[in-house]
């Protein structure tokens, strides 16, 4: 099969799995609280990618190589977006942090320009504007939306939103030197180890694992989010990264995300619908194929 046909369907799945991440983290939030759940999202992922080294399925090789870059990438997500991004969820409300979350393709496009000195094209800049514009809207419309006005998490998010922005250009950069496989590995164990030790400082300490161990329900959804979301979609996030513009993966990827977890929320969870989610998810759709368009 064509390379660039596979890396389509991958970037499919993965942006399905992570839409549908939506739901299972509100059903798993009814077990642990966010740290709780955290830890053994990552804690799940760092021993698989242990166990593939381990036997030798997955190779990394990681001597002389900038590890201070890697560490970084790491630091900066999944440990500090996942505190930023639960905190000012927190703070704020859904929709509104919906919104401020769909900023990150377009501060991937600033720190690209301001610190990367990449070349933006006019198409581009449309493309992010009407994928934005269309998830606005999607948000802003619906009857669920309300504002609480605390500005406090606003710069919170915005903070997640940034770790984001710089991650994917991290990655990016550091992809002339390690493989995808590698930085997951490696992002994968540092997950694992932070919020592990986070759990035991802040949140259920041992009985996470009791309460995951015994509650068929929230294992399953803790098993599809450390092995899918995590393990999968961070694989094929960063494979896309190493090979195109931060800027053009994020629009499609994280605009994809948002899409599928407005439409599942209709389907699943019994969100409202109405012409504000046609018009704004085509917006979003044409933003994502004018970007398609210019990374062919």
């Amino acid at each position: 099969m064509n390379k660039s046909i596979m890396t389509y369907i991958i970037t499919v799945f993965a942006a399905l799995a992570w839409g549908l991440s939506f739901f299972a983290t509100v059903v798993t939030l009814e077990y642990f609280d966010p740290i709780s759940l955290l830890s053994l999202r990552w804690g799940i992922a760092a021993l698989i990618f242990l166990v593939l080294y381990s036997t030798k399925i997955i190779k990394c090789d990681f001597k002389g190589k900038n590890k201070k870059m890697l560490l970084a990438a790491g630091l900066v997500q999944p440990c500090l977006y996942s505190i930023f991004e639960t905190t000012g969820i927190g703070m704020t409300s859904t929709s509104e942090s919906a919104i401020v979350i769909a900023l990150i393709p377009i501060f991937t496009l600033l720190v690209s320009t301001m610190l990367y000195k990449r070349k933006i094209t006019k198409v581009i800049v449309l493309a992010v504007s009407l994928a934005f514009l269309g998830i606005a809207i999607c948000v802003y419309f619906s009857p669920n939306f309300s504002a609480s006005g605390k500005i406090a998490g606003y710069f919170v998010l915005l903070g997640a939103v940034l770790c984001c922005a710089f991650y994917t250009n991290l990655i990016n950069k550091l992809g002339e030197a390690y493989t995808p496989t590698e930085i997951t590995f490696a992002i994968s164990v540092m997950g694992g180890i932070f919020f592990t030790i986070m759990n035991f400082i802040f949140g259920d300490g041992l009985n996470t694992y009791y309460v995951f161990a015994t509650n068929p329900e929230p294992m399953f959804g803790v098993i599809f989010l450390g092995v899918a979301c995590s393990c999968f979609c961070y694989l094929a996030f960063n494979n896309i990264l190493t090979k195109f513009s931060p800027i053009i993966v994020t629009n499609v990827f994280n605009n994809s995300v948002t899409v599928i977890g407005i439409i599942s929320g209709v389907l699943f969870a019994g969100d409202p619908f109405g012409w504000y989610i046609v018009i704004g998810t085509g917006l979003t759709l044409t933003g994502i194929s004018l970007t398609n368009r210019k990374a062919k």
